[in-house]
């Protein structure tokens, strides 16, 4: 069990980390081709990329990230719970949305 403090501070930890990821994903980024929808969602121009190229992107990027939380969880494969396992899961999301 885990007391309300713990929560407050791992919740504050998280929106601290996604601010940080977030700074770190736009200073990267090529913003240039970027268009901005309606509901503050990022998207590409149709001209630039097809549908079945934004599916098999899609396709491609979830398979990549449930491997990579199904391989770093598997306690079979001498993966104890540990502070690097968020850390590897958070570098392949970063890792996809750089590509």
């Amino acid at each position: 069990r885990s007391s309300f403090l713990h929560w407050l501070f791992y919740i504050i930890a998280q929106f601290i980390g996604g601010f940080i990821g977030a700074g770190v994903l736009y200073g990267l980024g090529n913003h240039g081709n970027l268009e901005t929808a309606i509901y503050g969602g990022n998207r590409f121009d149709p001209d630039e990329i097809t549908f079945i190229q934004a599916f098999f992107i899609e396709l491609f990027g979830t398979m990549f990230l449930v491997l990579v939380v199904f391989s770093t969880i598997d306690v079979r494969r001498g993966h104890e719970p540990s502070y690097l396992q968020p850390l590897a899961i958070g570098f392949a999301i970063l890792v996809l949305h750089i590509c």
